[in-house]
């Protein structure tokens, strides 16, 4: 075989080496990784059994889910039952969003860039008491869309974090559908042997998917 092609090949794979390994130190220099990938919602994910409110603001509206009766009703619209399917995606990002990058504090520009200005929405979560357990500040998707930009209430720095955060952007669009209208009289008589609304069973998290599943009864 040709020694000279040899070394051009030899010193062509140094090259490559070198370049690849020089981009992957830009990279952890420029977005350092986090610490083991911490729960974004961690004091939530532990007070599942306490929850009371979860507060969405969106640059146009706020909601706030209220926890009554085991069943999460929607307040701006007459505390009426909120979607399974909404409460449902939701609890799930919960339970995915992890920090995946600390990117360092941010200034004002920075923050127009990642979308954590007045074009954010934040998620505020409360036990039963009003506490709030997790605030944060989530803005626009990375580039690649696996992660969005956010700041976490009580850190200093922006974050890259996991998670899919596809809210309804409306109060109407989470209540559950179809739109339910019950007599008082039956409603009531019926309150004790089965709920005319949603059976949310977020808290027992199943350990072979790694989901919660909310199973609606109506």
């Amino acid at each position: 075989m040709n020694t000279r092609f040899l070394k051009q090949a030899f010193v062509l794979l140094l090259c490559s080496l070198f370049f690849a390994g020089t981009a992957l130190w830009l990279v952890s220099v420029k977005e350092p990784r986090s610490y083991g990938g911490e729960p974004v919602f961690a004091k939530t994910l532990q007070n599942l059994d306490n929850l009371g409110r979860l507060t969405i603001e969106t640059p146009k509206t706020v909601v706030n889910l209220q926890l009554e009766d085991n069943l999460w009703r929607v307040m701006e619209i007459g505390n009426y039952y909120a979607g399974y399917r909404q409460i449902n995606n939701l609890f799930n990002d919960f339970a995915d969003a992890r920090i995946y990058r600390r990117r360092g504090p941010a200034t004002d520009a920075d923050e127009k860039k990642f979308g954590l200005d007045d074009n954010a929405f934040r998620v505020i979560t409360r036990d039963a008491g009003g506490q709030i357990l997790n605030s944060v500040l989530i803005g626009k998707a990375a580039a690649d869309n696996l992660y969005h930009f956010a700041r976490i209430e009580g850190e200093k720095d922006v974050f890259l974090i996991t998670g899919n955060f596809s809210f309804p952007k409306t109060a109407v669009s989470w209540l559950q559908q179809p739109l339910l209208s019950p007599p008082i009289s039956a409603a009531s008589k019926s309150a004790k042997k089965q709920p005319f609304a949603l059976i949310l069973s977020y808290r027992s998290r199943l350990k072979e998917s790694k989901r919660f599943r909310i199973s609606a009864v109506i």
